[in-house]
């Protein structure tokens, strides 16, 4: 019974958290005729910190506020309805478990849905102990819950829920809905998606008007639409320029991950399917030849394209750039990231921070986020080095500002009495001079024993590299026991109920998942989508490469500038990942 009860003290914490807001004294603003309590995110917050800095649980933050299971920006603003947080709906409700049975009051508004997912429980269930429900739910009703013959279980998220209201520059408005696939159809529109289960049968409303019934080779008239079609206002063309390799027996691991991206782009079309504005996504193979590539920029459609997805290949990017350069076409740079043609062409976007940019945004935020440690720069003397140039301008950037660091060399593993030195009251925050996995397993042990025996655990802790990200098991559990911090140009959190909810569509979609990736190509693909679509939707006339549009997705965010004049854009947008000792993983968009 002790057991059952503490499991019913989960259950009601959970639950009640939602009632803590108004105790905050936050303040309220009216938005479109509601109320909000509002807080403005400050620097270096999670959204761990804020679940104990507010009293409201990591679901609740982000139920009213989708946009924060994306990584919180210092300055963007919390909301959270008065009607759901107010101190006094905790009269409105009773929730009392006596020998195991949990009963609660119902609310106004309420439904019996909401409950059931509120104490994670079955609709069914509710009404096989509540039969009244059968002819409404009405509020002041008491229902009951639990009757003792179960043991409940935590609140866990539900991906299939529609996302509720967000917040976007300062108001709350209606936040973009997942859209369900519908049933398949035995006629429509057949998209030769090139895979081993090519042709997908899907009806696209008319307003998503998916010019690409197949993948185009050079020499096909597939999707080449009339030499005197205008090009009307409001159109969006888009041209998908990827090796997909049609003409090879099997298809190869690197085809199905331009394939994969391809689908994921498919499906932040149909996400915004509501858009009036007609969407022609032309696709074609490049073969991974430069001929083939030439061919296919000969063809009268590319001259009315808006966007152009270019290959990873530098030679074909310098190609389509030069082709661009003569058009209004926005040339994206997806796959190559130490392309540097964007200096010479105005017209192309580098998707990827460049490397320098990188380091330097890191750094910057590492020394912010750490002040009060003193960094400790780990060199293995057998190792290979491979994060010497991070580690070299980090001590160039650290001697710069006068910040005290120490340097550490070891050999082969990193020993106890290497860092025997450190004081138990003081802060230090290592950095390692390698990104592998092998090197971080010489390192892990003495720097959890010395975690361990310092005054608080916190004053030892870990920075790292993206390659940690796809980490998992055990190594991955001593991330989070070193409350480590790494940063990367993308974010993997399988855990997610948002990803969790696309990659479910994909596989329905497709009939297969997505390749197992860092990172995944389907769902870059469709945050890519996301954000060149809503970009050039949201001030219709004006190209990509004018708009200073920013966009986080489920795993890549997009923010451009200008770093040069008379270049193009590039992408600046990077992240810190928080293995949080809890097992969860946060970001924050730097």
């Amino acid at each position: 019974m002790f057991k059952q009860l503490k499991h019913f003290s989960v259950a009601l914490a959970i639950a009640s958290t939602a009632s803590g807001a108004a105790a905050l004294d936050l303040p309220v603003k009216t938005v479109n005729g509601k109320q909000y309590y509002y807080y403005r995110i400050q620097p270096k917050e999670t959204i761990y910190s804020l679940t104990n800095k507010l009293g409201i649980n990591r679901g609740d933050i982000v139920k009213y506020n989708p946009s924060a299971a994306d990584g919180l920006r210092a300055g963007d603003t919390l909301y959270f309805p008065t009607s759901e947080f107010d101190s006094t709906k905790a009269d409105n409700t009773s929730q009392q478990a006596v020998n195991g049975r949990l009963t609660y009051k119902v609310s106004k508004g309420e439904t019996l849905y909401s409950i059931a997912k509120r104490h994670n429980v079955t609709t069914e269930r509710l009404t096989e102990l509540n039969p009244s429900v059968r002819d409404g739910l009405k509020a002041g009703s008491i229902l009951v819950i639990y009757d003792g013959s179960e043991t409940p279980q935590p609140q866990v998220e539900d991906p299939s829920v529609v996302l509720p209201d967000l917040a976007v520059n300062g108001e709350p408005v209606p936040a973009p809905q997942f859209h369900e696939p519908e049933p398949v159809m035995q006629s429509g529109n057949l998209r030769d998606i090139p895979s081993q289960t090519a042709h997908i049968p899907r009806d696209i409303p008319d307003t998503f008007e998916i010019v690409a019934d197949s993948i185009a080779t050079a020499d096909s008239d597939t999707i080449c639409p009339a030499e005197d079609s205008p090009r009307y206002n409001g159109r969006i063309d888009i041209a998908v320029m990827l090796p997909f390799m049609l003409d090879e027996p099997k298809i190869s691991k690197q085809a199905q991950l331009y394939t994969d991206f391809y689908k994921g782009l498919l499906m932040a079309v149909d996400t915004l399917r509501s858009s009036e504005t007609p969407i022609h996504i032309h696709a074609y193979d490049t073969a991974g030849n430069p001929d083939t590539v030439e061919a296919i920029l000969s063809r009268p459609e590319m001259d009315i394209m808006d966007v152009i997805i270019a290959p990873e290949d530098s030679a074909q990017i310098e190609s389509i750039a030069q082709f661009a350069d003569g058009t209004n076409a926005t040339i994206i740079n997806m796959f190559a990231v130490k392309n540097n043609s964007y200096l010479q062409h105005p017209c192309l976007v580098n998707a990827n921070i460049p490397h320098e940019l990188m380091y330097e945004k890191a750094i910057s935020n590492f020394i912010s986020r750490f002040d009060g440690y003193t960094p400790v720069l780990l060199v293995n003397r057998e190792g290979d080095g491979d994060k010497k140039a991070f580690v070299d301008a980090m001590r160039k950037k650290l001697n710069a500002d006068s910040i005290e660091y120490r340097e550490v060399a070891y050999s082969g593993s990193l020993r106890p009495d290497d860092i025997g030195w450190m004081e138990p009251d003081r802060q230090y925050v290592f950095v390692p001079s390698s990104g592998s996995r092998a090197e971080l397993l010489r390192l892990l042990p003495s720097m959890l024993e010395k975690r361990n025996s310092m005054a608080d655990p916190d004053n030892v802790r870990l920075f790292g590299y993206p390659e940690w990200i796809i980490l998992r098991g055990d190594v991955a559990q001593k991330l989070h026991q070193m409350n480590a911090v790494i940063y990367s140009r993308f974010v993997s959190d399988p855990d997610n109920y948002r990803t969790r909810h696309l990659e479910r569509r994909f596989q329905e979609w497709y009939g297969s998942p997505m390749t197992p990736t860092a990172p995944m190509q389907g769902t870059l693909g469709y945050d890519m989508g996301m954000w060149i679509l809503k970009a050039l939707t949201s001030t219709p006339g004006e190209d990509l490469g004018e708009k200073n549009f920013v966009y986080h997705g489920l795993q890549s965010g997009f923010d451009l500038i200008n770093q040069q004049a008379h270049s193009g854009l590039i992408n600046e947008s990077l992240y810190f990942i928080y293995f949080l000792p809890d097992g969860q993983i946060d970001k924050v968009v730097l």
